[in-house]
């Protein structure tokens, strides 16, 4: 959760893994694992020819596209 708060925190758009690290207050190589894994989830990916990181488009949309599971059909009714 660090390394996504850090890329909150950063703001839009790209950022290169130094940035990240210090703005999650990890070394670089822990902070650039977790990135890893977050790519492969879909979450975060890397962008421009420095290959910084930056969050996906897939996590900026309303909580039902992001998350099928928790879709308003998928919900009991109260």
């Amino acid at each position: 959760m660090a390394v996504l708060s850090a890329l909150i925190r950063l703001g839009p758009g790209e950022h290169p893994l130094a940035s990240v690290a210090s703005s999650a207050g990890l070394p670089a190589p822990t902070a650039h694992r977790y990135l890893q894994a977050l790519m492969r989830e879909g979450a975060v990916e890397q962008r421009g020819p420095r290959a910084r990181y930056a969050m996906t488009d897939a996590l900026h949309g309303p909580p039902f596209q992001r998350f099928p599971s928790t879709s308003p059909s998928s919900r009991p009714h109260l």
